[in-house]
């Protein structure tokens, strides 16, 4: 890959991180428009261990980040408050791998981690706002499907608001 400066950014990649599914939207970060998106889906729970399941999301998730080339703004979902501590260590290790995996194949990026209460706020307005609604804000900003944007228990649309939020903290 070749070398860019930080002010040209290609691409702006909003990631929802999970231990089963993960959703991954990208938008062009000069002009705010979207440019592709996948829901990758990972081995159900029960059938694989932690890392043979996170190992799998983010080695499909690391080929979506180096598809196209230039530097790359990954910008990934935070854990939840409210979450059982299990769970907080099994996706900081998620986010972790995500980011050992973009460090090693990647030359040129920039990691973001934001908490889902301010991508929420930051994508809709409202900090409390549901799936639904996220859903709903990112279809009606970036257009297609709506049912695209709620697969996965709605990692699309998830990832579409991380890369909003995102965006709107670049551009401050």
């Amino acid at each position: 890959m070749t070398s860019h400066s930080r002010g040209k950014i290609t691409e702006l990649i909003g990631i929802d991180p999970g231990l089963l599914s993960a959703g991954v939207f990208s938008i062009d970060p000069r002009t705010g428009l979207h440019l592709r998106h996948a829901l990758i889906k990972g081995i159900r729970s029960g059938a694989a261990p932690l890392p043979a399941r996170v190992f799998q999301v983010n080695k499909v998730l690391v080929e979506y980040i180096y598809e196209v080339e230039g530097y790359k703004i990954l910008a990934v979902e935070g854990t939840p408050y409210k979450m059982r501590s299990s769970s907080m260590d099994q996706m900081a290790r998620c986010r972790q791998a995500i980011y050992d995996l973009a460090a090693f194949f990647l030359e040129d990026f920039e990691f973001m981690e934001m908490s889902p209460t301010k991508i929420k706020k930051l994508a809709t307005g409202k900090g409390n706002a549901s799936k639904e609604q996220v859903a709903e804000v990112t279809h009606g900003t970036f257009g297609g499907d709506i049912e695209e944007y709620r697969l996965g228990s709605y990692a699309v649309s998830d990832a579409a608001a991380v890369a909003m939020a995102a965006r709107s903290i670049r551009s401050e």
